[in-house]
C-alpha cells in the first residue's frame, strides 16, 4: 500500500491533480482512495467564520488530528480491497502544518502526538509531490477561485509556497513539479513521478 501526498503552494493544482492521478492508478488496477484537504473541509464546514474566536495553534492541532484519523480509517478500508496494489492519495499531509506555525510550535505538537503512539515520520508517506504555486512562473494563472485560499497576492502565495517546500525538506522521496510547462504538461510530469515511484513500467498497458 502506497501513501502519496500532493502538496504545494496556493493555486498549484493539487485539487485538480488528485482525481487525475487516482484515475491513472486505477487504469493500472490499483485500489485507490483519496483524501481531500482537511483545512478546506473545515473552512467550508463553517470554521472560517469563527476563526477570530479560535486559537490558531488549537485549530492547527485539530487539522492534524483529523488528517491522521482520515488517513488511518482510509488505510484500514483500503486493506480490504482485493487489488494486489493499493494507493492512498492525500491532498496535503501532516508536515504541511509546519508551514503555518513556528517550528518550535510544530515540534511541540509532533512530540505530543508521538507520546500518544502516533507515528509521525518520513515513513508515513512513500511519495511527496510538491506542485509549485502558479505564483512562481505562471503568474497569469494565479487566481482566488478557491474560497478557502487566504493568499491574496502573488508575493503572499510565493512565500507560502516556499514555507511549504521547506516543511517537507528531508523527506527521501520529495519531488518538485514546477511550472515549466502548461498545466497538462504539469499533470503528465506529476504522473511520471508517481508512476516511477510505485513501480509501474513504461511498457505497462492501461
Amino acid at each position: 500500500m502506497y501513501t502519496i501526498v500532493l502538496t504545494g503552494g496556493p493555486c498549484g493544482g493539487k485539487t485538480s491533480a488528485l482525481p487525475f492521478v487516482a484515475a491513472q492508478l486505477r487504469k493500472h488496477d490499483f485500489g485507490v482512495l483519496t483524501i481531500s484537504e482537511t483545512a478546506t473541509e473545515l473552512f467550508f464546514a463553517g470554521v472560517r467564520e469563527q476563526l477570530s474566536h479560535v486559537d490558531w495553534l488549537d485549530f492547527q492541532e485539530h487539522i492534524m488530528r483529523l488528517q491522521i484519523a482520515k488517513e488511518e480509517q482510509c488505510r484500514a478500508f483500503l486493506s480490504r480491497f482485493k487489488n494486489a496494489q493499493k494507493a492512498l492519495l492525500c491532498d496535503r499531509g501532516i508536515r504541511d502544518g509546519r508551514a503555518y506555525m513556528a517550528i518550535h510550535e510544530y515540534d511541540s505538537l509532533i512530540q505530543q502526538l508521538r507520546q500518544e503512539s502516533i507515528a509521525i515520520d518520513n515513513a508515513r508517506y512513500d511519495i511527496v509531490c510538491h506542485l509549485v504555486s502558479t505564483a512562481h512562473g505562471a503568474e497569469e494563472h494565479y487566481n482566488l477561485d478557491n474560497e478557502a485560499r487566504v493568499e491574496k497576492t502573488l508575493e503572499e502565495a510565493r512565500k507560502q509556497d516556499r514555507r511549504t517546500l521547506d516543511a517537507w525538506k528531508g523527506h527521501p522521496n520529495h519531488i518538485v513539479i514546477d511550472n515549466s510547462t502548461d498545466f497538462d504538461g504539469k499533470l503528465q510530469r506529476l504522473w511520471m513521478a508517481i508512476k516511477n515511484g510505485v513501480g509501474i513500467s513504461d511498457d505497462a498497458i492501461a
